[in-house]
């Protein structure tokens, strides 16, 4: 889904410190382009959490605000619960837009509208051409 990030620095490799909605997503993100974004405010990209992330490291309703900020090689998502299916694919809408996750593990019972907040390592931004 596309989204508007700040980049903050430029990280090791192709990694980017982004930031965006507030604090709803900052960390280290893989840069999928092909030429490397500069430090710009408001880049429209896409973010992709390629791995599945276990619900014994999401924290929902009030455990969302115990998630620490995001270590080395992190990225601290927070949001809304939009959703969740029955293949454990997650719907949060984090800084005004909608990011697909996979989950495992077992969800906590009546989780839609609920406030989470979650660490994901190697998640990766691509540019959108908008």
């Amino acid at each position: 889904m596309v989204m508007r990030l700040d980049v903050v620095r430029l990280a090791a490799g192709n990694r980017l410190f982004v930031e965006g909605g507030s604090g709803d997503v900052v960390g280290v993100v893989a840069w999928g382009g092909e030429e490397l974004l500069p430090c710009v405010r408001d880049s429209d990209v896409e973010l992709a959490v390629p791995s599945a992330v276990d619900w014994r490291d999401i924290g929902v309703g009030d455990r969302a605000a115990n998630v620490p900020a995001p270590a080395c090689e992190e990225l601290r998502l927070r949001g809304l619960i939009e959703d969740l299916d029955q293949d454990g694919v997650l719907t949060v809408l984090a800084a005004g837009h909608l990011v697909l996750i996979d989950t495992v593990g077992e969800p906590p019972f009546h989780v839609v509208g609920q406030e989470v907040a979650m660490l994901v390592r190697a998640a990766e931004v691509y540019p959108t051409g908008v």
